[in-house]
């Protein structure tokens, strides 16, 4: 007879599967932070992860102070990564877009699921409207976003000046600062057109640049893209 007590079993053991799989596919490392610090955009911090060594880590900009405990997947390592705005090499450093500060609350196994894979959205920048995205009009004598996306390969190795919304910010990867831009030729939902530069941006920024666009650029590391916008520079 199945009873109110073997759903509450099977139930529990739903849960119990569900976030089993949700921390494993999260890949979630905790640990103690022990040392911090906040340099072009991010987050430095030296983690304890149980008695394995200390592990650093970059992450979007948090608030966080040494002794927190700190939930984070490894994300990309990168080796002899350079800081120049902190004059230092780390041997060895990952960066990650999901990083939380004290302990995973207790939830629905659905609340942690939202709550991990909402994680990198949130910090990697705060929300842009659908407004403000659809407010940003096509440059006088440009191209939209959409535009240069549907006439990719005509434009490639072109300059090519565009005006866009910045809904992601990296600073000091690899010698060059990230970004990504939409329009309202791409709306909310649209593909970001992905720009490299020198110069520093934050998210929400409207800005009118003009760059090189390249096609299949691999840079290693995991940086491999079907489309760029290289060494854009503000239009006078």
């Amino acid at each position: 007879m199945f009873t109110n007590i073997h759903k509450n079993l099977l139930t529990a053991l739903a849960v119990s599967v569900l976030v089993s799989f949700v921390y494993s596919q999260a890949n979630l490392k905790a640990g103690v932070v022990i040392e911090s610090m906040n340099s072009g955009g991010y987050t430095y911090l030296n983690v304890k992860v149980n008695n394995d060594n200390d592990v650093w880590v970059a992450a979007p900009l948090t608030s966080l102070t040494v002794g927190d405990s700190v939930y984070f997947t490894k994300g990309m390592l990168m080796k002899n990564f350079s800081s120049p705005s902190l004059k230092r090499v780390f041997d060895e450093i990952y960066f990650t877009g999901t990083l939380y500060v004290g302990s995973v609350p207790s939830a629905t196994a659905k609340e942690q699921f939202d709550h991990l894979g909402t994680i990198k959205r949130a910090q990697a920048k705060p929300e842009i409207s659908e407004a403000e995205i659809n407010a940003v009009d096509k440059l006088p004598g440009g191209k939209s976003i959409a535009e240069i996306q549907a006439a990719k390969e005509a434009l490639n190795g072109k300059k090519v000046q565009v005006k866009g919304i910045v809904t992601k910010y990296n600073a000091e990867i690899m010698n060059r600062n990230w970004l990504h831009l939409r329009d309202a030729s791409t709306g909310a939902e649209g593909e970001d057109l992905v720009v490299t530069t020198d110069l520093e941006f934050k998210v929400g920024d409207v800005i009118q640049i003009e760059g090189t666009l390249s096609l299949d650029k691999n840079f290693g590391f995991g940086y491999k893209y079907a489309m760029l916008l290289e060494d854009a520079t503000i239009l006078k």
